[in-house]
């Protein structure tokens, strides 16, 4: 057996009695590695920074369609002149419906309350039973 080999030897015996390899990687080794990782992305960060860049600067104007290059006014009949208008005489219906008092039925004394007012009713005298809750079912 060369020297060299006896070393090695040497060396695993000496690993498997520590329970652990005594020698560590070179610190110098493993800083040059990490300094190289970070400049290889901060690198490609910027490659692919400034070809974005160029490339945007290079783009041609987008041509625009035929559908997109007339631009009058639809055929008749226009059934909705003016949408936000009408958006807006919507809900501005909607919440009042939602917000303001109404007769439901005048002769069963039925009446529509604003949702606020309807659930401080309910929180302070909960569900009303129903008429018939004792009644068999059919």
């Amino acid at each position: 057996m060369s020297p060299a080999d006896q070393a090695t030897d040497g060396a695993l015996a000496e690993a498997r009695r520590r329970g652990f390899e005594p020698r560590d990687a070179p610190p110098r080794g493993v800083v040059y590695a990490a300094i190289g990782l970070i400049a290889g992305v901060v690198l490609s960060a910027a490659l692919v920074a400034a070809l974005l860049a160029l490339l945007a600067n290079l783009r041609e104007p987008e041509l625009a369609t035929p559908v997109d290059a007339h631009q009058g006014t639809p055929p008749e009949p226009r059934l909705q002149v003016s949408p936000l208008a009408d958006r807006i005489a919507i809900e501005s219906a909607a919440r009042a419906k939602l917000t303001g008092y109404a007769w439901v039925d005048r002769e069963a004394h039925r009446v529509r309350i604003p949702i606020r007012r309807a659930m401080e009713h309910l929180s302070r005298q909960g569900w009303p039973r129903p008429e018939n809750e004792g009644a068999p079912q059919p």
